[in-house]
């Protein structure tokens, strides 16, 4: 599990780490799948924090304390919508790679003018997923208060615990959220009739020359 964390990790900040850039054309798919790999980095990385939360909900809902009891029961609830989101967005990722991989080998300003609306869609979903997170971390952390002024062990549990849930949320779309900028931004300055390439994937020439002509033929193929 942890080592599955640690690729996800690593392959979010990959995604968002600048590159370097090879001179002549560049295929605007490599920027494309960097954006949407790190997504589904992300889904994993939800997907596997959800399943440790479950599984440590339930090391934490049998044992005799009331702390530990409050702490357990929302890590086994919201880990198990972790679990499940995680699972679903990863999915769904790879059907939206197929697609506008399709549309961008059909009609590269095409795919840019759908790519750019969505992208912006989705940056503005990230303004709510932002403040909702910070909603139910505040929550969690007054539940906690609460919990720590009127002396139940209950109340600090279950403020403990989602608070803990939501805190990797928070730091992961910000995360998210910054690579969606960057992405955006590409798209931006993607011109799609610099990234042209032969229709049947090269060009040849011939030439023939002798004493005082030459002849010469270049065509692609």
């Amino acid at each position: 599990m942890r080592s599955l964390v640690a690729i996800a990790v690593g392959s979010i900040m990959l995604s968002i780490a600048p590159r370097g850039r090879a001179e002549g054309p560049i295929d605007f798919r490599d920027e494309m799948h960097g954006y949407y790999g790190g997504e589904r980095a992300s889904a994993i990385l939800f997907g596997s924090l959800g399943v440790a939360s479950i599984a440590g909900g339930i090391v934490l809902v049998t044992r005799p304390e009331d702390l530990a009891r409050g702490f357990g029961w929302p890590l086994i609830g919201f880990g198990a919508l972790e679990a499940v989101g995680g699972l679903y967005y990863a999915l769904q990722v790879g059907s939206e790679i197929r697609h506008y991989d399709e549309a961008y080998a059909k009609d590269r300003a095409a795919f840019r003018k759908e790519e750019i609306a969505h992208i912006h869609g989705t940056r503005s979903r990230f303004v709510w997923y932002l403040l909702m997170e910070a909603t139910f971390l505040a929550t969690g952390i007054g539940i906690a208060i609460g919990g720590l002024a009127a002396n139940q062990d209950v109340l600090k549990g279950v403020g403990l615990g989602i608070a803990s849930v939501w805190v990797p949320f928070l730091i992961i779309d910000c995360i998210n959220n910054a690579r969606a900028a960057s992405y955006a931004s590409a798209l931006e300055k993607f011109d799609a009739s610099t990234f042209a390439r032969p229709a049947f994937g090269g060009s040849a020439a011939i030439a023939i020359s002798g004493r005082g002509f030459t002849l010469g033929y270049s065509g692609r193929f």
